[in-house]
């Protein structure tokens, strides 16, 4: 088990080996979609940070 911000997990080599366990609570400015499809039908237009997570849902 790990920690980290953001920026750490970005820089994860093989991401697709983890799991990632984020409280969404923790982080008031951070955006998690499934995909770029999802991201854009919620329609949001400001500058949270957003991050694309795969989540074995099709799109």
């Amino acid at each position: 088990m790990l920690s980290g911000t953001l920026d750490e997990y970005r820089d994860i080599k093989h991401p697709e080996a983890y799991v990632l366990w984020c409280t969404m609570g923790f982080y008031p400015d951070l955006r998690i979609f499934q995909n770029e499809p999802m991201c854009d039908l919620m329609g949001f237009q400001d500058d949270v940070d957003t991050f694309f997570l795969p989540m074995g849902v099709s799109d």
